[in-house]
């Protein structure tokens, strides 16, 4: 016998002692033969107090003898930190026997369907595969349908000849503590069905993947699967019916801090039906998914379930009492935005008359989509508003008092904004006349759409216009007289001329354009219109055009009267783009520009001057450059002799889907592109350097290499060549 080295002696007992010290730390692990008898026992009725075990409560008791052996197989796995949360994986046979349903079939959410002389086969390919979840087989045609949904997309329905399953499913014993006898929810159905029993509704609801309630009608065990809690509108009495959610909460409602006495909330109607008091309304909107509050009218008792806080808005009704199912029930403490002899204009959303200001601030938080509010004193009528500041501004009214519910009280500090002799022409929402430039401003701040002011004095009197576009609507133009401010603005040094590109001009995606003093002053315009990325600057009359988008709506175009830039460029070296250039190769399609250019480089610069170019390809003899949209063009490269292409950003190290266990087949369909290549290596590199490439089908007898637009899974191989999808496990 060979003599054990010392050293290889010594590391095999420090592993053998580190492996003991282990099991004593950590506990040794469970057997899986007593994980699985342990499992049968839960199943077979035995009932285990360890930590995420489900008994089977509707199993009959077990003989003692039975009980005996599970008992000491619990014991045995306490030991070992067994973890009954932890189920075992069905097998096929398994899998039909708890949870398969005879003459059913699930609808739609095919993923393929293939031919099986069993349907355990077919089980155990749809377990083979992440995406699947369900299958349907037709025993007729021994067709075995995928499906991407538990129990189908549509749900199921009876059809003779059909075997359906969920790859798991909840068979635990139903129970009906939630049941509303005699009534019925409303729409919102997935699919009806005849079914057994109200259980056997049950689980066919727990068997489809967006089923949340049902409703069973007795008389002959019609059900109906509906994808909300309460259907879509609520319950309605319905003799001989019965419904339920899947989930549901059987205790009373008893926190009624958010009732409003005498008051109605109109519309935002769901259903309404008649109840014994108001905690029976409650509970109503409780289970229904879209009930976010309730009205009750005491002379009929009848329930308003509503799809909105507060209904539309709030009326004061006598006999009627509303509650919004959360509310906010905090002390009043913002009166400190409340606007003296003001008038919020329009955007009304209701009116009510109220005690005080304060109430009418209540009103409002209990109101869906209410943000500000005006209070008129003569008769203590409140309208509640669905934009801060109205819908198009304050303006000075006697007798009325109005707040938004959030405001902004500090001291105005952004007078350094104010543009002399600018006007912002047009995009107005409101004019009034003010006292002083910092009442402009608390204006513009208090109305929700205000982006800027332009203030004109005339007539001895200061006028403030709201403008809801930053610059006006098109551009900032010199007008002696005005003074002009955007309520955020940038004052810095202009620093960045370095991106002014000569003898170019960006066409199209114009905003505006007028006369200025030179690029400087064209920069600051920039700067001071809303969405301006860029401009171009005509030198013959000094006309600035202010673009929305880099480069224009398309690219650069060679005009030596213009000089054109983008507000943020990058000038670095062209270096490490050209790392990604793939000579001999074109990316067709997704131009956006051609532009003739000294070289390559010179069109990377362009490409990165213009909004969505992402590569680009460059025609050696004409020196033509294309500037592109997607990356490797609109379906990936083509072997081009006298073109080069590149992506802007680009991975050149190599492909890990060489690791990746391969197919000995061809993907089929989903061909963005093919070219020929030198090797798979080659063609893993060419589906990184195209947009929408995911999987990619080499055939080695000619490197023909394919680009596919989708990933594959086992069941879409055709012939034989070498596949793989790039998100592949390694």
């Amino acid at each position: 016998m060979a003599k054990i080295p010392f050293l290889v002696l010594f590391l095999m007992i420090g592993l053998l002692i580190a492996t003991t010290e282990g099991k004593k730390k950590g506990g040794r692990s469970c057997k899986k033969t007593d994980e699985e008898n342990f499992h049968s026992c839960l199943k077979r009725g035995f009932h285990s107090n360890m930590e995420g075990c489900e008994n089977a409560e509707d199993m009959p008791d077990l003989k003692p003898k039975e009980k005996k052996k599970c008992l000491a197989l619990e014991k045995k796995l306490r030991k070992c930190q067994f973890d009954c949360g932890k189920k075992p994986p069905m097998s096929p046979a398994e899998i039909l026997a708890r949870c398969s349903h005879s003459d059913m079939k699930f609808n739609s959410g095919d993923m393929f369907h293939k031919v099986y002389v069993n349907i355990e086969d077919c089980v155990r390919d749809c377990i083979k595969s992440q995406s699947c979840k369900a299958i349907s087989y037709n025993t007729g045609t021994q067709t075995c349908y995928f499906k991407l949904e538990e129990g189908g997309r549509s749900g199921p329905t009876k059809e003779k000849g059909y075997i359906s399953t969920n790859m798991d499913c909840d068979r635990s014993r139903v129970d009906l503590h939630c049941q509303r006898l005699g009534i019925g929810f409303s729409g919102a159905d997935i699919r009806s069905l005849y079914s057994e029993s109200m259980e056997h509704c049950v689980r066919l609801c727990r068997d489809l993947e967006n089923c949340k309630s049902i409703t069973y009608r007795e008389s002959d065990g019609y059900c109906w699967l509906k994808s909300k809690e309460g259907g879509s509108s609520g319950p309605h009495h319905s003799a001989g019916h019965r419904s339920i959610n899947m989930e549901c909460d059987n205790k009373p409602i008893t926190d009624f801090d958010c009732l409003r006495e005498g008051i109605n909330f109109y519309s935002a109607h769901l259903t309404n039906l008649a109840v014994a008091d108001i905690q029976e309304c409650a509970k109503h909107c409780s289970e229904t998914e879209a009930c976010k509050a309730i009205t009750f009218r005491d002379s009929d008792h009848q329930c308003f379930l509503k799809s909105k806080f507060g209904g539309y808005y709030p009326q004061v009704a006598a006999d009627y009492s509303s509650m919004n199912m959360e509310c906010d029930k905090s002390k009043v403490d913002n009166m400190d935005c409340m606007r003296t002899g003001i008038n919020f204009g329009s955007a009304d959303m209701g009116n009510l008359v109220v005690s005080d200001r304060e109430q009418c601030v209540k009103h409002c938080l209990d109101t869906e989509g209410c943000k500000s509010i005006t209070y008129m004193i003569s008769d203590n009528r409140c309208y509640l508003k669905s934009k801060r500041g109205g819908s198009i501004g304050p303006y000075a009214a006697a007798g009325y008092d109005s707040m938004n519910m959030e405001c902004d009280n500090s001291p105005v500090k952004n007078l350094d904004c104010i543009r002399d002799g600018i006007n912002f022409p047009g995009a107005d929402l409101r004019n009034l006349v003010v006292e002083e430039k910092e009442e402009c401003v608390k204006h513009c701040r208090d109305t929700e759409d205000c982006k800027a002011v332009v203030l004109l004095e005339q007539n001895s009197q200061l006028n403030c216009y709201l403008k809801s576009r930053r610059g006006g609507s098109a551009v900032p133009v010199a007008s002696a007289g005005y003074q002009s401010m955007n309520m955020e603005c940038d004052n810095s040094k202009v620093s960045n001329l370095n991106c002014l590109r000569e003898d170019l001009f960006f066409s199209g995606a114009d905003i505006g354009n007028t006369v200025v003093a030179d690029e400087k002053a064209c920069v600051k315009l920039c700067r001071d219109t809303e969405n301006c990325q860029g401009f171009s600057f005509r030198l013959s009359d000094n006309r600035c055009y202010a673009k929305s988008r880099r480069g224009g709506s398309s690219g650069p175009s060679l005009e030596r009267n213009f000089k054109s830039m983008n507000m943020e460029c990058d000038n670095s070296p062209v270096t490490e783009p050209m790392k990604c250039l793939r000579r001999g190769l074109d990316f067709p399609g997704s131009t956006q520009k051609q532009i003739t250019v000294a070289d390559i480089e010179e069109c990377v610069r362009h490409c990165r001057d213009t909004e969505d170019c992402q590569a680009l390809t460059f025609r050696e003899d004409y020196h033509y450059c294309y500037l592109k949209n997607e990356r490797g063009g609109s379906s990936g490269p083509r072997v081009s002799p006298g073109y080069s292409s590149l992506n802007l950003e680009c991975e050149n190290s190599t492909p890990k889907q060489l690791q990746c266990p391969t197919l000995d087949e061809r993907f089929a369909g989903s061909e963005l592109s093919h070219l020929r290549v030198t090797n798979f290596e080659e063609c893993l590199r060419r589906c990184r350097d195209t947009e929408d490439c995911q999987a990619v089908s080499y055939r080695e007898t000619d490197s023909l290499c394919e680009l596919k637009s989708a990933k594959f899974e086992w069941w879409s191989i055709k012939s034989h060549y070498i596949s793989v999808n790039m998100d592949c496990d390694m």
